[in-house]
């Protein structure tokens, strides 16, 4: 990389972050309601310091 190359800023790369969330988001909301039947799968569990892990899965 040349130095005149620039990371993205930490806002910068929130943004495009929250884009990406909303657009993922949207695509299982839509795939859910289109589908006669779905499952959901949840799972949670708390590592080593103490904060609580959770993991959700729809298929």
């Amino acid at each position: 990389m040349a130095k005149r190359d620039k990371w993205v800023s930490d806002d910068g790369q929130n943004e495009l972050l929250e884009i990406m969330d909303h657009t993922v988001q949207r695509e299982i909301v839509e795939g859910v309601k289109s589908s006669p039947f779905y499952g959901i799968i949840a799972d949670g569990t708390a590592d080593v310091n103490g904060d609580e892990q959770f993991t959700f899965c729809v298929r």
